[in-house]
């Protein structure tokens, strides 16, 4: 009896160890933003009446991002200064995708985590941003 009392003691006083948890990182990318960081092909298509230079409301735009050179190229329609519209393709920088932000045709865009977009950073909703099937 004795031989088997010891051993169940044992394991009856070993102290609970606490579960040790796992290093958060210090902020969470939305699905969408590392998705676009990953090279994912995207659409965008502005609101209609939210035209800005070449981009025309109401228009669909595929992009992607590129990051060994960090630029996005878009294509789609664009609006010339004389009002002919033209398939335009264009690479520009200054975004960053990881950061929630697009560049169309060298416009500063930003979004959300559901797609929603929005002209730079001035919180005016400007369309919506989604990935390619």
């Amino acid at each position: 009896m004795k031989r088997f009392i010891y051993p169940l003691l044992a394991i009856a006083l070993v102290p609970q160890l606490p579960a040790v948890a796992q290093p958060q990182p210090s902020y969470q990318v939305p699905y969408l933003a590392a998705a676009i960081a990953d090279r994912t092909p995207f659409l965008v298509q502005l609101h209609p009446g939210e035209s800005n230079g070449t981009l025309i409301g109401g228009q669909k735009y595929v992009g992607h991002y590129n990051p060994d050179s960090n630029t996005f190229t878009v294509s789609g329609p664009g609006l010339r200064d004389d009002g002919a519209v033209i398939p335009v393709t264009a690479t520009y920088g200054g975004a960053d995708p990881l950061r929630q932000e697009v560049s169309l045709f060298g416009a500063l865009y930003t979004f959300d985590s559901r797609g929603n977009l929005f002209l730079g950073t001035s919180g005016r909703l400007a369309g919506k941003l989604w990935l390619q099937k």
